[in-house]
C-alpha cells in the first residue's frame, strides 16, 4: 500500500463525481415532469458513474486501505445526502444502502477481489432486488474491479494523460464535499420551487375567489 496520491485516480472519480451530478440534476428534472431530451442521458452516459466511481473507489482502497475513519466520514456523508434526496423527491434508500454495503464488505473485496467480483456481479444479474435501480452486486463487483485494477494499473493511461483532465482531477480530490455539497444546491432549488408554486397557487386562488 502506498499513501501518495494517484492522479489517474483523481481523473477518473472526477469524471465519475461529474457524470453523477449530471444524473441526480436530470433525475431532479424527471421527478418534476420538466420534459427534455436532456433526460435520455439518465440511461446512457449518466449510468457509467457508478462503475467509474467504485473502480476508482476498490483502486483507492487497495493503494491506501479502507481506514475506519474513511468508513465514518462516508457513512455521515451518505446519511446528510439521504436527507436532501428526499427534500428533492429521490429515493435516498440506494444512497445509504450502496454506502453500507460497500463498508461492510470492505475487507472480502480487499482480500477477496475475484470472489467479490463473481458474487457480485452473479447477484445483480440472477438474485437482483426489485426495489433498487443500482443492484448492491454492482457496487461490490465495480469495486473489486478497482482493487484487480491496482494491480494492473500499468495498463492505464498514463498520469500525463489522464492530468489534462485538470477540472475532473480536482473534483475527484474532494468526492463527499462535491457528492453532498450538489444534494444540497439541489434540495434548496426544490424548496424555491415549492415555495413558488405555493405562492402562484395561492394568488391564483385569490384571483379565482369572487369579492
Amino acid at each position: 500500500m502506498t499513501s501518495r496520491r494517484d492522479i489517474r485516480i483523481d481523473a477518473i472519480r472526477g469524471v465519475a463525481v461529474v457524470l453523477m451530478v449530471l444524473d441526480h440534476a436530470l433525475a431532479f428534472a424527471e421527478v418534476r415532469g420538466w420534459s427534455s431530451d436532456w433526460l435520455a442521458l439518465r440511461w446512457t452516459v449518466t449510468r457509467f458513474s457508478l462503475p467509474l466511481f467504485m473502480i476508482s473507489s476498490g483502486w483507492l482502497w487497495s493503494c491506501r486501505g479502507s481506514s475506519g475513519l474513511q468508513g465514518l466520514r462516508v457513512m455521515v456523508a451518505a446519511v446528510v445526502a439521504s436527507v436532501f434526496c428526499v427534500m428533492i423527491g429521490l429515493n435516498p434508500i440506494h444512497i445509504l444502502w450502496s454506502f453500507l454495503a460497500a463498508r461492510v464488505f470492505a475487507y472480502f473485496i480487499i482480500n477477496y477481489p475475484v470472489a467479490s467480483l463473481l458474487v457480485g456481479f452473479l447477484q445483480a444479474w440472477n438474485v437482483q432486488h426489485p426495489g433498487f435501480d443500482y443492484q448492491i452486486g454492482y457496487v461490490i463487483g465495480w469495486l473489486a474491479v478497482g482493487v484487480l485494477v491496482e494491480g494492473r494499473s500499468s495498463l492505464v493511461a498514463s498520469g500525463d494523460v489522464l492530468s489534462s483532465l485538470k477540472i475532473p482531477a480536482a473534483i475527484g480530490r474532494f468526492p463527499l464535499s462535491v457528492f453532498v455539497g450538489h444534494l444540497a444546491i439541489l434540495a434548496y432549488v426544490a424548496v424555491l420551487v415549492a415555495s413558488n408554486g405555493g405562492a402562484s397557487g395561492e394568488a391564483a386562488a385569490a384571483v379565482a375567489t369572487p369579492d
